[in-house]
């Protein structure tokens, strides 16, 4: 016992000493490839912003360490009953179909999905419009992104922010700026297997809706 707090200690003076130094002073590290004012109007900017986006929609989808929290598959399998939540960490109210938006789970979820739906919308309102020679069908798999943030969240939640600084609106709302949103990328597109992807994902969100034509 005497041991093990003696390397506690220990530990803790070390990296309360290395704390003080430049090396861990987290305000010297720049990194120009981030950096807003650096990378807006790089060659390819559009092109490595979507990299992004697709590392934020695996994110939002599945784990999200960012806000240490699950994402839209975990939520959606325990609020549909097809996961057992007994051995978990995940709010076991859940089970009882007892929803509350301030709870870590739920709001994870809401957040990661949040993430994913501004950074299209920086993509498409900052990134692009400074970037050389953006590729349209880059363009396309933006509006993308940002109809997959709606419909997720359609999905999940009967009201939820639409925008960043805006208030709740109806699932309705949501699932028609998901139509409005891969509406644009097929419009755009030249790539014939992502225009199945985006009718594909018209498609729910237009059975939503309750619109069998579409």
């Amino acid at each position: 016992m005497r041991t093990t707090i003696f390397s506690i200690l220990v530990a803790l003076v070390f990296v309360t000493g290395l704390g003080g130094c430049d090396l861990f002073d987290p305000s010297n590290a720049e990194n120009p490839n981030v950096l807003e004012g650096s990378f807006l109007g790089l060659e390819n900017s559009t092109e490595l912003w979507l990299e992004g986006l697709e590392r934020q929609m695996t994110m939002s989808l599945n784990n999200n360490p960012t806000t240490s929290g699950d994402g839209y598959i975990s939520s959606a399998e325990i609020a549909s009953d097809n996961y057992q939540n007994t051995q978990t960490f995940f709010n076991q109210f859940m089970d009882n179909l007892t929803f509350d938006i301030t709870d870590d789970d739920i709001e994870a979820a809401l957040f990661s999905l949040g993430d994913l739906r501004e950074s299209a919308e920086f993509g498409l309102n900052n990134v692009v419009p400074s970037d050389p020679e953006p590729r349209i069908d880059d363009i396309a798999e933006i509006h993308y992104f940002k109809g997959m943030s709606h419909l997720l969240v359609g999905e999940l939640f009967n009201q939820a922010p639409a925008d960043s600084a805006g208030p709740p609106v109806t699932q309705a709302e949501q699932l028609q700026l998901a139509v409005d949103g891969f509406t644009q990328a097929l419009s755009m597109s030249t790539d014939a297997t992502a225009m199945n992807g985006y009718l594909i994902a018209r498609a729910r969100a237009y059975r939503l809706l309750g619109d069998a034509v579409n």
